[in-house]
């Protein structure tokens, strides 16, 4: 029996700012979580669960074929995924996973890893 979670392979959509990466919904200091490239990344205290997407075309869909147009980048990431089933900013304002974009996974923790090139983004787009 494995005592150590599983890394898993997915993607992570991130909104550039002056001083680094961030996650691209809650990137105004609420619940906004800095990335760094190689480095695990975890919830703020008092916070849920990190959303990525598992699958590339749930994440195109997501952004309408065309994240650049957002200022948005896409990064493979590694994650572990997520007992809990609702992300949150404030305790008392959790959001279900149902009510998030359709292929969302939650995870406990993340390491973001290189750009999505426009390519595999492009093939992704022609593929769905």
């Amino acid at each position: 029996m494995n005592i150590y979670p599983e890394w898993r392979d997915g993607y992570k959509i991130v909104s550039p700012k002056r001083d680094g990466l961030y996650s691209d919904i809650q990137s105004d200091g609420r619940g906004g979580i800095k990335y760094e490239l190689g480095k695990i990344t975890m919830p703020k205290q008092d916070c849920g669960p990190l959303c990525v997407f598992a699958e590339m075309e749930d994440l195109v869909r997501y952004l309408d074929g065309n994240p650049v147009i957002y200022g948005r980048r896409i990064h493979h990431c590694k994650f572990i995924k997520s007992q809990l089933e609702a992300v949150w900013y404030n305790p008392n304002r959790k959001m279900p996973l149902r009510d998030l974009p359709a292929g969302t996974v939650l995870a406990d923790a993340v390491i973001l890893t290189e750009e999505v090139s426009d390519d595999e983004i492009k093939k992704t787009v022609e593929e769905i």
